[in-house]
């Protein structure tokens, strides 16, 4: 879904909040790329700037950031052994 601004690739969010029900934001322009997408998840960001943002966005979307350091010897990342 590259069409979506927010949050971007790879970018670390925390979800706050899950619904059981999605809803649709009626306020948006069918132009919108976000029209009638099916909301269900808050999750907060951090933005370029440093501000700290909430949005609701579609959970199919986000997927779980597994912590490698907790497995490596050194405790430090493991960028270029599998995932990245």
């Amino acid at each position: 879904m590259k069409n979506k601004s927010v949050p971007l690739a790879r970018q670390t969010a925390v979800a706050l909040q899950v619904r059981q029900e999605p809803f649709n934001d009626s306020t948006l322009a069918p132009s919108s790329t976000y029209y009638e997408e099916p909301l269900d998840v808050l999750v907060g960001v951090y933005t370029h700037e440093g501000i700290f943002r909430e949005l609701w966005v579609d959970g199919r979307r986000l997927c779980l950031l597994t912590d490698h350091r907790i497995n490596s010897p050194n405790g430090g990342t493991q960028w270029g052994q599998g995932e990245g």
